[in-house]
């Protein structure tokens, strides 16, 4: 034994030492010569599905590494660096290299074909093609706040263009649908890594866990970067990471209830989940999009932009229904006691009833009768609260609108019109006022005077008052005794 073949490489076996390990290793660097050229040209022709690409950026050929890959300056086109000791000649090496840049190129334009299309595109100009070209640098996944100037600015046919090499413009990101698969996903992040992971603090050789395929959304880890996993196709919304396609399927579920609104002239179901005033309810389809919890929900929604209202639903009182048959009984009753008190026949006998038997319950004592609990010891009802989710608005916090009112806001040049005062400061012609005159002195100023007693009396009765009325009553017996 003198030593380990792995790929194109030799490790000697450290034990032989002396005169003996010195001629057996010359022995074996003509063995390794003939050998690794006979490898080299199998791996030559060997087919696309005989080489695999770790994460780490290795080539393996029959689990061996052979090559590795390293940044280049075409993201999509990354540097090969095949692993070889000298026993390998440099013209073999020089073949086997450009077997596997051949391979590189082949598996990037199947996984990744949309972007090497989108790069090499002539019918993409003006702001169409800044677009693809931060898509081709971003790996297929863009987010839309990150070029919100860009999309305003950006025309119809424009957007024609990039739809048609496969870009979709989604309500929070812009993206490749099919770069979403996990092979395409996967190869992406290596690419990534090498070119741009050691700017985000992360080693090539060493990246974290991609999330796993089938996965609609799982708990970002705070210490891996957002941009890792939207390379791998994930939105980070709040402590969640979402798949991008799962998150526009949230969007297209929440967009009809927000724009439903109730018509009277056609009256009908309002959708689940609708509230009619630009709200919404949380609804299972939702938690089933993402496969989450009610709570992890409210945070990827507080997280997009979403204000929550709390509405607290007032407890219902139950009214006890009231028999009409026990009315009915309870009026002819009264009616029956009150002709007995007005002298009729006893109520007993005009009900048709036997009296009603002594109970022995002495004169003037009150009967005890059952009683129900008072509400002081019933428990209180539970609270209960309506959550609805509303959008915020751009340009400014959101204002909910009145009950029953519209929000009405005044146009830009009537608030222009009206004059602005500062805080605790009077209108200018009051400041004016203020200026006429010398100060007056505390002395000075006129006084407002007090009465505690009543008011001296004017001359006369007052007509309207009813002394005037025992007055003229007064004068009138007064005359005949003087005829």
């Amino acid at each position: 034994f003198v030593g380990r073949l792995q790929g194109f490489q030799f490790f000697p076996d450290t034990q032989a030492e002396g005169i003996h390990g010195k001629a057996a290793r010359n022995a074996a660097a003509h063995v390794l010569s003939r050998e690794l050229g006979m490898r080299a040209r199998r791996v030559i022709a060997a087919k696309s599905d005989a080489f695999k690409l770790t994460r780490r950026g290795q080539i393996l050929w029959r689990d061996d590494e052979i090559a590795r890959l390293e940044a280049g300056d075409d993201p999509l086109k990354p540097t090969v660096v095949v692993s070889a000791d000298e026993h390998l000649s440099a013209s073999d090496k020089e073949k086997v290299r450009e077997r596997l840049v051949a391979w590189i190129a082949e598996i990037v334009g199947e996984r990744l074909k949309p972007l090497v299309e989108i790069a090499a595109a002539k019918d993409i100009a003006g702001l169409a093609r800044g677009i693809a070209f931060r898509l081709s640098e971003n790996f297929g996944a863009l987010r839309r706040e990150a070029v919100a100037e860009e999309m305003r600015a950006l025309d119809q046919p424009a957007r024609a263009q990039l739809r048609n090499y496969g870009v979709r413009f989604g309500a929070f990101n812009i993206y490749f649908p099919v770069l979403l698969k996990p092979a395409s996903a996967e190869l992406a992040l290596v690419l990534w890594a090498l070119k741009s992971g050691a700017a985000h603090g992360l080693d090539s050789a060493a990246l974290p866990d991609p999330p796993r395929p089938g996965l609609t959304s799982l708990v970002a880890d705070k210490a891996v970067p957002e941009v890792f996993y939207r390379i791998t196709g994930f939105h980070v919304c709040g402590p969640r990471a979402v798949r991008i396609d799962m998150l526009e399927r949230l969007a297209d579920k929440i967009r009809p209830l927000v724009a439903w609104r109730a018509d009277p002239a056609n009256p009908g179901q309002p959708p689940k989940g609708a509230t009619g005033d630009g709200g919404f309810r949380a609804i299972p389809e939702m938690m089933s999009i993402l496969g989450c919890s009610a709570g992890e929900l409210g945070n990827v929604l507080q997280a997009l932009g979403f204000r929550l209202d709390r509405v607290r639903i007032e407890p219902t009182v139950e009214q006890p229904a009231v028999n009409a048959e026990n009315n009915v009984a309870a009026a002819e009753q009264t009616d029956v006691l009150a002709s007995e008190a007005d002298g009729a026949v006893p109520a007993s006998e005009a009900l048709g009833t036997p009296p009603v038997a002594d109970t022995g319950t002495p004169a003037g004592e009150p009967s005890v009768t059952a009683l129900d609990p008072s509400p002081a010891d019933q428990p209180p009802p539970e609270v209960k609260w309506d959550e609805i989710w509303r959008p915020r608005r751009h340009g400014g916090q959101s204002q909910a609108p009145r009950r029953g009112k519209p929000v009405r806001h005044k146009p830009a040049e009537d608030r222009a019109q009206q004059p602005k005062f500062a805080r605790n400061s009077r209108p200018p012609e009051r400041r004016e006022h203020r200026r006429q005159g010398p100060p007056q002195r505390r002395e000075d100023r006129p006084r407002n005077l007090v009465q505690s007693a009543s008011p001296p009396a004017k001359g006369g009765i007052n007509p309207d008052s009813p002394f005037a009325a025992l007055h003229s009553l007064k004068l009138a017996l007064e005359k005949p005794s003087q005829d």
